[in-house]
This record gives structure tokens, C-alpha cells and sequence, in this order.
């Protein structure tokens, strides 16, 4: 199915251009496989504040990161009865919901269609905003939401010689087509049509063409992307070792950056990747580990300032440990609150520079506020009749778990 036309671009032949998905045009629905599925929650995150006079009875939330890995979670609060909730958005990510970010009703069928910006860092921690247009839609039975983007990434890159279109989907309802398990299609044989058979992949790090094989790079925004032949193959082995003998590790996705910033993603369900050779840091990685008793527990995390790098060799394996001798770590000096305290988010980093980002089960009786992903957090509160605070600079402790 082809859901629109191409459009020729003129300049950089490896970067592309985001369409927002034309409702009057095309078929949205097509555009809504996959998505992001929220479990709101009674619970609101401690961070989340709802405002005066909005209606919270019978109240559940959820948050969700539109963008990187690094972007500010968007809250989302259902209110009413499950046959007819509303909604609220907090678009602006101020961790305020209040009456201006009440959605109107469903206007696609049961969803609602609204705008909201994602959010990206770039290498040097520069931090972008870009418009997307998301539905946001009641599951079956009412208890979870599901959050789609409607739109795409088209554009043209080099490929074989040749100059092909292509376009990128988002699948996993983070407004960014990078990550593994989103979506790449090619328009292989220069027919302005994509075939939904033979020009449809799966992002991941290698795909075969006609007997070759390409590595896929591109960057977190998924703007540029660069199709590489690859003659050259090594493997990573993730070491991650599991305290309960009977849990699962259920899937391990991530990004890999090279040394020019662009990414590779990598997906599978062991801890083994075959990738082309090169030097690459860890990007962020998400294992979900799932225990005895079914419950998905998921792990996030994602490089530091400390970030190291490592050389894969062609036909070699290199093991590099996930969760060993973590450290824990507080920033420098944080403004004063209100009422004199200090409240800072403390973190924990592994010992190849990996940062433990998120932490949560999807059972709210075994999370203890785990689910919202905040690991730890702490208040500092001088007594009156104390000296003035001391200043910091970074303060940095280990543990001996990994």
C-alpha cells in the first residue's frame, strides 16, 4: 500500500523530511500498527502535579518519553468511566496538568488526534523540539491506551549506486523512527511505489539486498540515514546475569554510536549481536527481564559523560559487561527549593560508563513506584539554626552489586 506520493527533494540526498500523515488523504489506520501501550495507573508519579480545579476524581495516569531516551516523560491522566473517558496531555512536559491540557473528544473513529513535540538530544547534549502529530486510542477492553504516530520520514539516499527513495516509520509511539522494531522502506527497484512484501524491513543493524548485506546508520532524529555495505562481521556479547534462576531476559534493544554520532540499532531476544566491524559506544540500551510469576520488569540504560568506547573486530567476539561495580553518583550544586532544601536526582553508573536511566515492573503490586522509573531520590534540609549550605562539586560513592 502506498500512502502517498513521492515527492522529489533537491540537496543532501541522505537526509529526509517528516510528513505529518494528511487524515482526509490517506488511511490513518495503516499508520497505526504497533504503538505504544500505557497501563495508567492510580498512582501519579511524585513529580506530577495536577492542578486547581481540574476534575481528577477517579483519576489514572501514565507517562510515556516521546523523543530519546533522555527526553522529559509526557504525562497523560484519564478521567471518567472507561466507556467515556477524557484526557489530559501535558504537552508542554512542565509535569503540571491543568484545564488548558484537556484533550476535545475522539475525532478518528475512538481516538484522539492531537499535536506534540518530541524531544532529541544530539551528541553534545543539545536539546531539540519537532512537531508530530500522535492518536491516542482505548484498547479493547478499555484498561490501557495505545499512542501512535501519524506520519513519516521520506526522503532519498545512496543505495548500490543508486539514488532510491525511502521512508521511515515509527512503530514503538516515541515520535522517532530509529530504534529497533521500527520501520524502513525502499523503494529497491525505482518504481515510486513501495511493496509492502520485499521494500518493508524491520530497523536493525544489517539487511539483506540481493545477496548483500547493508548495515543501516543514521541519526537519533532519524533525518539522515546511510546504507553501508558490510563485508566485515563481528559479535557483542552482553554480559548480564540474572539473580533469580527463574526469570527470563525477554528482549534487549538498543543504539549503538559510531565514532561520527550516528546510530545502529540492535534488537533481539539474547544477549549475542552480530554487527559490522568498528568502534562503537553504547548509545542506551532496554532489557526486559520477565520473573517467575510473569511480571515484565525493564531495564533502562543509556551512556554518561564517561562514555567508553570499543573496537569490534571483524570475526571476533567481544564481551562487554552490562551491571558491574556501579557507582553512585550526584551531580553538581542544584538551586535552592522554595523552603530551603536542596532535592537532587542521585544516579547510577556502571563501570563502562552506563547510566541505570529507568527501572520498572508492569505490576503495580511488586513496583513500589518503581514503575515510574525513578530509582532513587533524596532531600537535603539544613536545620534554622544551621551554618549556610556547603557547596559540591560531584560526590561519588560505589556499591559492590553488579
Amino acid at each position: 500500500q502506498v500512502v502517498a506520493p513521492i515527492a522529489v527533494q533537491s540537496g543532501d540526498s541522505k537526509e529526509s523530511e517528516w510528513v505529518q500523515a494528511d487524515l482526509t488523504k490517506v488511511d490513518p489506520f495503516a499508520l497505526m500498527i504497533g504503538g505504544k501501550v500505557l497501563k495508567p495507573q492510580k498512582r501519579k508519579a511524585d513529580d506530577l502535579t495536577v492542578a486547581e480545579g481540574v476534575d481528577a476524581e477517579n483519576a489514572s495516569f501514565a507517562q510515556w518519553q516521546f523523543g530519546d531516551f533522555e527526553s522529559t516523560s509526557v504525562a497523560i491522566m484519564r478521567v471518567g468511566a472507561s466507556d467515556s473517558p477524557r484526557l489530559y496531555l501535558d504537552r508542554n512536559r512542565d509535569r503540571i496538568l491543568d484545564t488548558t491540557e484537556l484533550l476535545a473528544g475522539p475525532t478518528l473513529g475512538n481516538s484522539w488526534v492531537t499535536e506534540l513535540d518530541i524531544e532529541v538530544r544530539d551528541i553534545k547534549g543539545r536539546v531539540y523540539h519537532a512537531a508530530r502529530q500522535i492518536a491516542i486510542t482505548p484498547t479493547s477492553g478499555g484498561s490501557r491506551l495505545r499512542v501512535n504516530t501519524l506520519g513519516f520520514y521520506q526522503g532519498k539516499t545512496d543505495f548500490n549506486g543508486r539514488t532510491v527513495s525511502l521512508r521511515r516509520f515509527d512503530k514503538d509511539g516515541n515520535g522517532i523512527p530509529t530504534d529497533a522494531g521500527d520501520q524502513l522502506c525502499i523503494d529497491i527497484d525505482g518504481n515510486n511505489e513501495f511493496d509492502e512484501f520485499i521494500e518493508r524491513f524491520s530497523v536493525r543493524p544489517v539487511l539483506e539486498f540481493a545477496g548483500e548485506s547493508y548495515s543501516v546508520f543514521s541519526d537519533r532524529l532519524g533525518h539522515e540515514i546511510n546504507l553501508q555495505l558490510v563485508e566485515d562481521f563481528g559479535e557483542i556479547d552482553f554480559q548480564f546475569s540474572l539473580a533469580d534462576p527463574d526469570a527470563n531476559l525477554i528482549s534487549l534493544e538498543g543504539s549503538l554510536r559510531d565514532e561520527s554520532g550516528h546510530l545502529v540499532a540492535i534488537r533481539g531476544n539474547d544477549l549475542r549481536k552480530s554487527v559490522p566491524a568498528g568502534r562503537y559506544a553504547i548509545d542506551n540500551l532496554v532489557l526486559v527481564v520477565q520473573d517467575k510469576d510473569g511480571a515484565e520488569w525493564r531495564l533502562t540504560l543509556a551512556s554518561s559523560s564517561d562514555q567508553s568506547w570499543f573496537q569490534v573486530q571483524a570475526k571476533s567476539q567481544l564481551s562487554i559487561p552490562l551491571l558491574k561495580s556501579l557507582s553512585f553518583r550526584i551531580g553538581p550544586n542544584t538551586q535552592l527549593n522554595y523552603d530551603g532544601s536542596r532535592t537532587m536526582q542521585p544516579s547510577l553508573v556502571s563501570i563502562n560508563g552506563l547510566a541505570v536511566t529507568e527501572f520498572k515492573c508492569d505490576d503495580p503490586a511488586k513496583s513500589n513506584h518503581w514503575d515510574h522509573g525513578v530509582s532513587a531520590k533524596f532531600t537535603l534540609v539544613a536545620p534554622e539554626d544551621s551554618a549556610p549550605y556547603p557547596s559540591w562539586t560531584n560526590t561519588t560513592c560505589s556499591s559492590g552489586f553488579g
